[in-house]
């Protein structure tokens, strides 16, 4: 029994990592990985695979509501709701994918794209039905 347990979760981990390979969410879109900062979830970007990603604050579409978020050099750690203070990129994250969300062990990732009216985000759902939590 314990074998198949461990060949049942190798083979749903080596699925997870084709799918987030091979797959590109939606038309257009950048796929990101959600990792974490003193354990809150942040959004991790690859400038050298994706240079037309935005720098400094940029409004972003999430769920019907505009944040402005701050696009650093390697991730965006910082979104806030125009006019009121503190980060609203936490609770938008696990409200996604729950409390867990970019700590070790986890695979979550999200979709940026732009388009006529700015930039989008949206939760990355290739994993939908395959484990969450790997490692």
């Amino acid at each position: 029994m314990a074998v198949t347990s461990l060949v049942a979760e190798l083979v749903e981990w080596r699925l997870a990592d084709y799918l987030l390979r091979e797959t590109s969410g939606y038309s257009g879109s950048i796929r990101c990985t959600v990792s974490h900062s003193e354990g809150r979830p942040i959004i991790r970007i690859d400038r050298s695979k994706h240079p037309e990603l935005p720098e400094g604050w940029t409004d972003l579409s999430a769920d019907g509501e505009v944040l402005s978020a701050n696009f650093v050099k390697v991730a965006i750690n910082v979104a806030e709701h125009p006019g009121e203070q503190g980060n609203a990129l936490h609770a938008l994250l696990r409200g996604w994918f729950g409390p867990s969300t970019g700590l070790p062990g986890t695979k979550d990732s999200v979709l940026l794209r732009q388009t006529s009216d700015g930039w989008e985000i949206r939760p990355d759902e290739t994993l939908v039905g395959i484990q969450r939590e790997v490692g």
